[in-house]
């Protein structure tokens, strides 16, 4: 999920993965395949605290094991 005034830019990034809805607060959201773990973390990074990965459970588990290995 991506802040509103940032979901067209990402959408132009990635691709139309799918259908963007409007999400709570002012959020929109879409659904992409991720095939590239390191890119898209970086992808994501790029937004801060403006975008939040929702999913399937071992998406959620992956990025959590990443930020785990990297924080302090």
């Amino acid at each position: 999920m991506v802040d509103a005034d940032l979901a067209a830019w990402a959408v132009r990034q990635l691709g139309d993965g799918g259908p963007a809805e409007p999400g709570p607060t002012a959020r929109s959201s879409s659904t992409w395949r991720v095939t590239n773990w390191p890119a898209f973390r970086s992808f994501v990074l790029t937004f801060l605290h403006h975008a939040e990965i929702l999913g399937r459970p071992s998406c959620a588990s992956r990025w959590s094991d990443w930020l785990v290995q990297v924080g302090p």
